[in-house]
């Protein structure tokens, strides 16, 4: 009863050009779960997508703003997270895949909150493996923050094993901050 939101979106296939997209969202809630007031307030978020996207080719850009009162359960739950309580965001990425190298991708990602802002370019490559692998992946990104002017860098490696949807992941974070590692183990 504290938080409703009420939306109407639309996905529009545009024949061979891409896939056009776009939405709209009110809510009503009570503003002491969020910011202490004890009012409730009526928000507004509207959404803007366009995608095209081909065998070994693709792109797409997505647009979202909403007023600071806009609220819903993710603003609720995560509420240190610039990209959920974030007004403004422009997520542009694209992609191009080869036979033999792989995937290259290249992402551009940008938030705006009523303080901070958030510029950050990511580049990828998910390598084409031997078939001997057995349907392991290797994924490499490099992250820059144009805010921060730094770089950060990460490896992942993720192993198929016997069994029924049963996968290993490790991977390696290197960052301004402190490197950090993980394995993770996953059975469906």
């Amino acid at each position: 009863n504290d938080v409703q939101v009420i939306g109407l979106g639309s996905v529009i296939k545009l024949r061979g050009l891409g896939v056009l997209s776009s939405s709209m969202s009110a809510s009503w809630a009570d503003q002491s779960l969020f910011r202490g007031r004890s009012d409730d307030q009526q928000g507004y978020q509207y959404t803007l997508g366009y995608s095209y996207n081909q065998n070994r080719f693709g792109f797409s850009v997505n647009h979202t703003n909403r007023d600071r009162e806009y609220a819903d359960l993710s603003r609720l739950q995560y509420t240190d997270l610039v990209s959920v309580n974030s007004n403004q965001s422009t997520v542009a990425n694209a992609y191009v895949g080869t036979e033999k190298a792989g995937t290259f991708g290249v992402a551009y990602i940008q938030t705006k909150s009523n303080d901070l802002e958030n510029k950050l370019m990511n580049l990828s490559w998910a390598p084409v493996l031997p078939s001997y692998m057995r349907g392991a992946t290797v994924s490499l990104s490099s992250n820059y923050d144009f805010v921060e002017k730094d770089w950060s860098a990460a490896f992942q490696l993720s192993i198929p094993l016997p069994g029924r949807s049963t996968t290993a992941n490790l991977g390696y974070n290197q960052q301004k901050n402190g490197d950090s590692g993980y394995i993770n183990f996953n059975r469906a």
